[in-house]
């Protein structure tokens, strides 16, 4: 099921500290990130510009990020602003932030509205749950990195897919939609169902089983977030039987991981 507010703030706070545990291990900050043009530095600087930018939009404050378009640009400027400081800093800065979030957040209304980045509104928990996102993936990227371990626990894994569902019209790669008509009816194992309505180039994403779906998709958290963030396909969750689809049209499950940019 769908999680809370209170739930998803609280995997804010356990995912930020198991981050910043690995930007003060000892880790050269020049270090290359794998698969990255990011140092170390880089990474822990992003974070830390990033949460800043949730504390501004928690308070009621616009995104730096005013137009998602140029969020490459805009996240390059802020991350050079930060770029003097060590990994130690770095982390201090990252979870001071992230407490004044939790405060501002943990204890709003479920249904409460907060303009995001590029104004979208999103439920507080899908705000949470973006900051979950960021930690779980960019933890992953730099333990990967440096050979640590890096669980993503499925209590975790919930508030980022609140985040995902939400944001996900948004996201759409156009040119990969552009001809695609179809419904994709996708039961993420211990979440709520969801519907993805793909239409004239656009989406939109309802919670609840689909009438007539296309497609059905039956995924386990974690994997479904490895796919949307961009750190792995769905072949290897659907021969280890993490994910599995059947329906009148069930190859366009395959298509699903291209259709989205990663958040």
């Amino acid at each position: 099921m769908t999680g809370s507010v209170s739930d998803a703030a609280a995997a804010v706070d356990r995912s930020c500290r198991r981050c910043t545990s690995l930007l003060r291990s000892g880790v050269h900050s020049e270090r290359r990130i794998d698969g990255s043009m990011w140092t170390v530095r880089d990474l822990g600087c992003h974070l830390a510009s990033g949460v800043a930018a949730y504390q501004q939009v928690a308070v009621g404050q616009s995104s730096p990020y005013v137009d998602l378009d140029d969020r490459a640009s805009v996240n390059q400027a802020r991350l050079e602003a930060l770029a003097h400081l060590d990994l130690e800093a770095l982390a201090d800065i990252i979870e001071t932030e992230c407490a004044r979030v939790v405060a501002a957040l943990g204890a709003r209304p479920d249904d409460l509205m907060i303009a995001w980045h590029g104004g979208i509104a999103l439920p507080a928990r899908a705000v949470l749950g973006a900051m979950v996102g960021e930690f779980l993936f960019h933890g992953l990227d730099l333990a990967r990195t440096i050979g640590a371990s890096w669980r993503i626990d499925r209590l975790d894994a919930l508030p980022a897919i609140d985040f995902f569902n939400a944001v996900a019209p948004h996201l759409l790669v156009q040119d990969s939609a552009r001809d695609i008509t179809a419904t994709i009816e996708v039961r993420c194992r211990g979440y709520d169902t969801s519907t993805f309505e793909f239409r004239d180039n656009a989406l939109t994403v309802t919670r609840g089983p689909a009438a007539k779906p296309d497609v059905h998709m039956s995924v386990d958290p974690v994997s479904f977030l490895l796919v949307g963030y961009k750190r792995g396909g769905l072949i290897k969750p659907i021969v280890t039987g993490r994910a599995v689809a059947w329906g009148r049209r069930p190859w366009l499950a395959l298509r699903f991981p291209g259709l989205f940019q990663a958040p």
